[in-house]
């Protein structure tokens, strides 16, 4: 998996039962394309687990805000609270 750098554009917090289960970042790659990030901690894994990580690479900024904003969606009607994530001035590593 390529690394995640980038200047952070926005991220997100998705919650369930008071515990986080994933965090999304899009991240500015310097070009047209975005990058998000996903880092998922499962909900049956015990607490501390290392999070599963994954990349994924859009063409345009705006194809990765749909596709952040399908996930989002879906996981609020599982049930999750989406919440905005802090401290978008530190670039991903």
């Amino acid at each position: 998996m390529a690394a995640a750098t980038g200047h952070a554009t926005h991220a997100y917090d998705v919650v369930h039962d008071g515990r986080l289960v994933a965090r999304l970042v899009a991240l500015e790659t310097g070009g047209p394309e975005t990058r998000v990030t996903a880092e998922i901690h499962p909900v049956h894994a015990p607490l501390g687990s290392d999070p599963q990580r994954r990349t994924y690479d859009f063409p345009t900024r705006a194809t990765a805000q749909r596709f952040v904003d399908e996930t989002l969606l879906a996981l609020e009607y599982l049930g999750c609270v989406v919440r905005e994530a802090g401290d978008l001035g530190r670039d991903a590593a």
